[in-house]
Order: structure tokens, then sequence, then C-alpha cells
């Protein structure tokens, strides 16, 4: 995960081009896609909510593995029906075999770091999160999560990356798709924009 901003400059003018080095998919690959959960005890899990759906398919997997309290993160709007982002996962989870009293909406977040500042007063007595976002959303998700832990001088909870992977940021060939480029770029700016990588 250790980059800084000189090397993601260099790698979203990589991105712009139309083919790309071997050794550039491969620091993309070990940036976005290295993520991988390798412990299974876990005393909550954290989903950041958005209109991606695997996010809640990847939350209610693991539930199912270790049943625990869920925080569904994320109160932006859905224009097509008005519904808020956690409203519907709770619907998702709840019908795919969540238990209601498990999972406790965050209805205010509109961006990753509202979602780390509303949810972590919530996860205070937790020692381990499993953090479930996008694979390419997972290192500024993380970081945030470092962050804002610090501002609110929070110890815990330690964050298991539990990555789940995108339909239009295919993990194997992303660098075949020009969706796919265009939004690890976007996370990339991103990272830059919040001075989350320092230098």
């Amino acid at each position: 995960m250790n980059t800084n901003i000189e090397e993601l400059k260099y790698l979203i003018k990589e991105l712009e081009k139309e083919t790309l080095e071997p050794k550039t998919i491969d620091r993309i690959n070990e940036l976005f896609f290295s993520f991988e959960r390798e412990e299974k005890d876990y005393d909550a899990i954290l989903v950041l909510t958005s209109s991606a759906i695997k996010r809640v398919e990847k939350a209610v997997e693991v539930y199912h593995q270790n049943p625990c309290p869920m925080i569904l993160s994320g109160g932006s709007i859905f224009p097509k029906d008005q519904m808020i982002e956690a409203e519907r996962f709770y619907i998702y989870a709840i019908t795919h075999g969540v238990k209601e009293k498990d999972i406790i909406l965050e209805l205010k977040s509109q961006n990753t770091k509202e979602n780390f500042l509303y949810s972590l007063p919530l996860l205070k007595d937790k020692k381990k999160c499993l953090l479930v976002t996008s694979s390419q959303h997972m290192m500024r998700a993380l970081l945030t999560g470092e962050e804002v832990k610090k501002e609110l001088k929070m110890d815990n909870p330690q964050w298991i990356p539990c990555p789940c992977y995108a339909t239009l940021v295919p993990k194997n060939n992303w660098f075949k798709e020009s969706t796919a480029k265009k939004i690890i770029q976007g996370e990339m700016e991103r990272l830059i924009k919040y001075r989350l990588i320092r230098e």
C-alpha cells in the first residue's frame, strides 16, 4: 500500500495511454487488487455503501460465516427512487438472511471520510472490524479510516480489508476496459486530493 503523490501522478499519466506497460499493470494490481481477507476473527462489519450492490452481497456472505453487528454506512440518495444507499443495502441484507437486530444504519454520510466519522463512534467497543468496499476503493478507505481514528483519538478497531470486485473493474483484465481505467484513475486523483498519501 506504500506509495506517494509522485508515483500516483506518474500512474495517472500512464493510464491515459491506450496500451499499458506490464510494470504499470503490475503496480496498479499491487495497489488496488492485493487486499485479501486472511483473518476470520472479527466482531463487526462496516459496509461503505454505494450504487455497487456487490458490496452488500459480499457483506452478507461474510456475515453468514461469522454473524456479528453490521453497519451499513451511506446517506446518498438514488435519484430514481429517492431511496438512501444504506436503506437499499438494508433491504437486500434482511432479504438474504441477515438478522434485523444485527444491522445498524448510518444515514448521514455523503463521502468516505463521513462514512468513518459517523460510523467509528458506533464501533468504539470493537477490536477488529471487517471493512467491506470495492477493491479499487479499498486503499483510500483504509487510509481514511486510519486518519479519522487519529482525529477521534481511537486505537480500535483494527481494519480487516474485505474487498468485493465491481463489475465495471474486473480484477484480472481491468486494463483492457476504458471505463475501468477511468475509475482507477479517479481513485488515484482522490488519493492526491484528500492528501492521504504523505510525501
